[in-house]
């Protein structure tokens, strides 16, 4: 799990030292890679952000923030498992398809 620190951004070129930039690039590159993968959505996610909903079992839900709340696009059920189109298949088919 890994996503960006609210505190992270902005980065303040006179207050941030070099250690401290490359501790905000290394969590960046994290959450980047993990889809913001957490228990919950990232706390500086806008509208029409996407997020990985970590669950227990090693499910994930791939989410739709629409700036109130999350829309599951698709799940899977555990690593290896399978994959199903979310809850909002209005969403997912839009996001798919693009209609």
């Amino acid at each position: 799990m890994a996503q960006n620190l609210i505190t992270d951004y902005p980065i303040d070129p006179t207050a941030t030292s070099g250690t401290d930039l490359a501790d905000i690039l290394n969590r960046t590159h994290q959450s980047l890679q993990s889809g913001q993968s957490g228990l919950t959505r990232p706390l500086d996610l806008t509208a029409g952000g996407l997020w990985v909903q970590q669950l227990s079992g090693g499910g994930m839900n791939l989410m739709l923030y629409d700036g109130t709340k999350d829309h599951i696009i698709s799940s899977l059920s555990a690593p290896g498992g399978s994959i199903t189109v979310g809850s909002d298949d209005a969403i997912a088919m839009a996001l798919i398809f693009g209609s």
